[in-house]
């Protein structure tokens, strides 16, 4: 009997830690962790028939329609390893057009969508995790001014370089980021709560302790079925 893939996604607001949380939840449930700008550009490199028609957008400085971002969505599903147990899609999708292209694909490929888990923190917090951000140009290290600061004033810790304030990290842009996602997302959001698919997590606490409150309610997907963890 062909083992049913569970299908779960991972939204929050950008600095909320949610792709730390990703990272250690396709680790350890064993899931194809399926990031949307990932998908692309592992399809471009490849120069498949998709990947070309996405270089050709990406090349002229231009958005990937969405229905190739689909197809190329489609295709990575296609190639999930025999031994992982189900699919985690990072921040995706985005708005309720978005719901719709993805529960397409899900019904082709004969998966249900099991859980939508929202990291949650206070938009305060969110500003101060990212408004005192600075990286590491060499190594990507990345710091907190206010939160987790170098040991040397403006220095990396692990090489020496001088540490920097990405363009995007700017508070004037983090604020319209923060909005613009709120705005976009926030109907997602009760989408997904209406239809009982969503689990809020409170994600303003120590990183394992978000982990372990996404366990409590994702333990369950495994424990009764052929993708049980072991």
């Amino acid at each position: 009997m062909t083992q049913q893939k569970r299908v779960l996604i991972l939204l929050g607001m950008p600095g909320v830690g949610k792709g730390t949380q990703a990272q250690r939840m396709a680790e350890h449930y064993k899931l194809f962790h399926i990031d949307t700008g990932q998908s692309l550009r592992q399809e471009i490199a490849s120069e498949s028939d998709l990947g070309k028609e996405a270089k050709a957008y990406v090349d002229k400085g231009e958005l990937v329609p969405f229905e190739l971002v689909m197809k190329v969505i489609k295709a990575a599903m296609v190639r999930i390893p025999e031994n992982k147990a189900g699919y985690l899609f990072d921040g995706f999708p985005r708005n309720l057009s978005q719901v719709d292209g993805l529960d397409a694909v899900l019904m082709e490929l004969r998966l249900t969508l099991d859980s939508v888990l929202y990291l949650e923190t206070p938009y305060e917090i969110l500003m101060d995790r990212l408004a005192y951000r600075v990286t590491c140009p060499k190594c990507d290290a990345k710091y907190n001014l206010k939160l987790k600061p170098p040991k040397q004033e403006n220095t990396c810790d692990a090489c020496q370089s001088e540490l920097v304030t990405r363009k995007d990290d700017r508070p004037e842009v983090i604020e319209n980021r923060l909005k613009a996602y709120q705005e976009e997302t926030s109907p997602l959001v009760d989408y997904y709560d209406k239809k009982s698919l969503l689990q809020r997590i409170n994600a303003d606490q120590a990183i394992d302790v978000v982990f372990e409150d996404i366990r409590q309610h994702v333990d369950k997907f495994f424990k009764t079925s052929d993708t049980m963890v072991v």
